[in-house]
């Protein structure tokens, strides 16, 4: 079956999260419950902070964590050029000082962007409630429009899979999506920074930072470049830029990220005695795995580009580097159980909800930013096994597009932004979809912008110890300073080897 891969699948907080604080279901049901005629100005609605579990193993977290968290919405346009046309509810979470007040001054807030388009913020609640990004300054998560507790919500409740997304289901999520009344044009980075502004100036924040992960680091860019007002600083995490062809440049990205992987191994002793040399090998079981009569052991639905999928997806969890060499390992005699474990370190172990992607958001926003200024395809030079089969699968992105049906963003959307506010970039060594060189270049255009590459690193860094979050405390307190990055640059891969 031709998929879609969502190489910007949900990705999961690092520390084990057992449930989620989010806001209570949505309060606005159509634009007649929140509005009478034209939505003048955004219109913002506090609503009760409900505790959710994320699946019934998980323990109920303590009520004690709601202590100093608001939620809400912000009621906005869908498109701001039709102010009596339908609106859409931007859910927030805000979260206090946890500082006593009398131990001031406060930094400016700190608003966070998720990954994606198409992951939720506020469902990590849980791990910001006890984040010391926390202890000087207030921290807001915002979800996107068509997003994790947003409403009307783009996800169309696809069961996860090993990141595939089957082309029939795309049909089907765009005819629900459109029989609701959505508009799918309505969704995409631009439409999403104008967003945060509203959401901003709606609860009052004159002055804040932005951290944004992922797609959510391109709406930060996008934001900085429409309206700067009151941006003090940036910490772009694993950026995605918007003159990058992100499309054309993942296969060869996820893998020279995985070639990298396994020079580390090869040169930590542990590793290398373990495992040996691990390139060629895998590159021959991808084949083999695609040809069931070379006599590997193949399991049901395991293929060669299922097994990259895996592999790609294991490499943006915060342990997922150091997992890789022994999973493959254990691929060539039960590619099952090989995939098990690299789902499991996907997700660090955590237990995660049912569907927490909105594919919708992802298909409007990549198929009119991404895809309509992108090259004609993936770039096959020198691809092997690995990077060909994540190239199968970005192919497959512009037969989905055609489906989606959205119209394309204009030539300046794929402009380069650059501007003189102070900027942190993240970046991680074994990313695979945001490369370290993509970081670097970002902060090279801005003025006063610095980069550290998070070393034995996968794809979201921020907080991927309390290293990379104390660099990120430290440069939001004083952002013009050089940061000592030394802890981040030490960081070895500690390869699991049973």
């Amino acid at each position: 079956m031709v998929v879609l891969l969502l190489l910007v699948a949900a990705c999961v907080p690092a520390g084990d999260i057992e449930g989620a604080v989010v806001p209570s279901p949505s309060v606005v049901e159509d634009a007649a419950d929140a509005v009478d005629g034209t939505l003048a100005q955004p219109e913002l609605i506090s609503t009760p902070c409900a505790m959710d579990a994320l699946s019934s193993e998980a323990a109920t977290p303590d009520p004690g964590l709601l202590e100093g968290v608001g939620c809400g919405v912000v009621v906005v346009p869908e498109r701001r050029q039709d102010p009596s046309g339908p609106v859409v509810e931007l859910a927030w979470v805000r979260l206090s000082v946890t500082t006593p007040r009398e131990e001031g001054p406060f930094g400016d807030p700190l608003v966070v962007l998720a990954d994606g388009p198409g992951d939720a913020m506020t469902v990590e609640l849980l791990a910001w409630a006890t984040s010391p990004l926390r202890a000087d300054r207030e921290v807001v998560l915002l979800d996107a429009r068509g997003a994790g507790r947003s409403f009307p919500s783009l996800d169309c409740g696809i069961p996860p899979a090993p990141g595939a997304l089957p082309l029939d289901l795309v049909q089907d999520c765009r005819r629900e999506l459109l029989d609701l009344g959505i508009d799918l044009d309505a969704h995409r980075t631009r439409t999403m920074a104008a967003d945060l502004v509203d959401v901003t100036a709606s609860l009052g924040l004159e002055r804040y930072h932005l951290l944004g992960i992922g797609h959510g680091a391109r709406v930060a860019l996008t934001t900085l470049r429409d309206r700067p007002e009151g941006l003090q600083s940036l910490v772009l995490d694993s950026p995605l830029p918007p003159e990058v062809d992100a499309y054309g440049e993942r296969p060869a990205n996820a893998q020279a990220a995985l070639n990298r992987l396994f020079d580390e191994c090869a040169q930590t002793p542990a590793c290398a005695d373990t495992f040996g040399e691990l390139r060629e090998p895998t590159d021959q079981l991808v084949r083999d795995l695609d040809r069931p009569s070379s006599g590997v052991d193949v399991e049901p639905g395991v293929s060669g580009t299922d097994l990259v999928r895996a592999v790609v997806a294991a490499m943006r969890g915060a342990d997922g580097p150091a997992a890789i060499p022994a999973a493959l390992s254990l691929a060539a005699e039960d590619p099952a159980a090989a995939m098990a474990r690299l789902q499991d370190a996907a997700v660090g172990g955590a237990t995660v909800p049912d569907s927490p992607f909105a594919e919708g958001l992802l298909l409007s926003s990549d198929c009119a930013d991404e895809l309509p200024l992108a090259g004609d395809g993936p770039d096959m030079d020198g691809l092997g096994p690995v990077g060909l089969a994540v190239a199968e699968d970005v192919t497959a992105v512009r037969t989905a597009c055609g489906i989606w049906d959205v119209a394309p963003a204009g030539a300046e959307a794929g402009n380069p932004i650059a501007r003189d506010v102070p900027t942190l970039v993240l970046t991680g060594e074994f990313d695979p979809l945001s490369p370290p060189a993509w970081g670097a270049a970002v902060a090279a255009r801005m003025p006063r912008g610095q980069v550290v590459q998070v070393d034995g690193a996968g794809h979201r860094v921020h907080d991927v110890d309390n290293c990379t979050i104390a660099i990120v405390a430290e440069f939001l307190r004083r952002p013009t300073r050089p940061m000592n990055d030394a802890c981040a640059t030490d960081r070895v891969v500690d390869f699991e080897l049973g």
